[in-house]
């Protein structure tokens, strides 16, 4: 009977084992996912002396931040005119991985320190909308309350580029000599106080390089041969030397 009982016994135990797949070691532990290795910021900056007829009037920095395909470009332009130190500072947040398409801009203005003007765009893919403030009127005086501005415009077709943004992306968008169309928007000057911004159709023309290894990026307007804007870059892809407004100014990199 007892050999009985214990046989019974083994039997049973045999079967709950079986029932439960037997004995099994015990189940791995998972160990966690690997975090992603965070996307470093690239920062680059350069600083130019402003150069009129009269010698140095002031001072233009560029600074980029790239951050995977978002592509930053944070930019100031300060200079003494008509006895006033007048200045915009920009910010245009664009996609590289979308032909650099901006996302989002800002802009302001000052006279002698004194805030002009202060205006946003978000830059949908088929609408701008524009939203901004003229806190002076065009001699720089503040106005009994700020005029605001609030519309919205077609996005421009093509690739769009901002006065902070010719020196920047005009050499990686053409990288060789050659031409393409352009849109280029423009803020007024930081004593006007009307028009927030245009957009015109314009042209990027690069040349050849020359014996040094300079090569020259020039803006046109469409159908003009009157130079928005032109670049002379070195051999490293480096823009050392801008002039703007037709020549008016002259800007020459600060070399470190």
């Amino acid at each position: 009977m007892r050999n009985f009982f214990i046989v019974t016994v083994l039997l049973c135990a045999a079967l709950v084992l079986s029932a439960c797949g037997g004995l099994q070691e015990p189940a791995e532990t998972a160990s966690p996912p690997e975090k992603p290795e965070p996307v470093k910021t690239q920062t680059e900056t350069w600083i130019y002396r402003i150069l009129d007829k009269d010698g140095e009037t002031g001072t233009h920095s560029v600074t980029v931040e790239t951050t995977g395909s978002a592509h930053v470009v944070s930019s100031s332009f300060d200079v003494k005119m008509m006895g006033q130190v007048s200045g915009i500072s920009m910010r245009v947040e664009s996609d590289a991985a979308n032909g650099y398409a901006p996302k989002k801009v800002s802009a302001q203005t000052h006279n002698d320190g004194v805030a002009g003007m202060n205006g946003t765009i978000a830059c949908g893919a088929d609408v701008w909308k524009i939203d901004g403030k003229t806190l002076t009127n065009r001699r720089g005086k503040p106005l009994d309350s700020p005029k605001l501005h609030a519309s919205e415009m077609p996005a421009p077709e093509g690739v769009v580029l901002f006065a902070c943004t010719f020196s920047t992306l005009g050499p990686r968008l053409l990288p060789e000599a050659g031409e393409m169309a352009v849109t280029y928007v423009k803020f007024p000057d930081p004593r006007a106080e009307p028009e927030i911004l245009s957009a015109k159709p314009g042209r990027l023309v690069r040349t050849e390089p020359d014996a040094e290894g300079m090569s020259k990026v020039t803006l046109y307007p469409t159908g003009s041969d009157y130079e928005e804007a032109a670049f002379q870059i070195d051999r490293e892809g480096k823009v050392v030397a801008m002039e703007l407004a037709g020549g008016i100014f002259k800007l020459v990199l600060v070399e470190e």
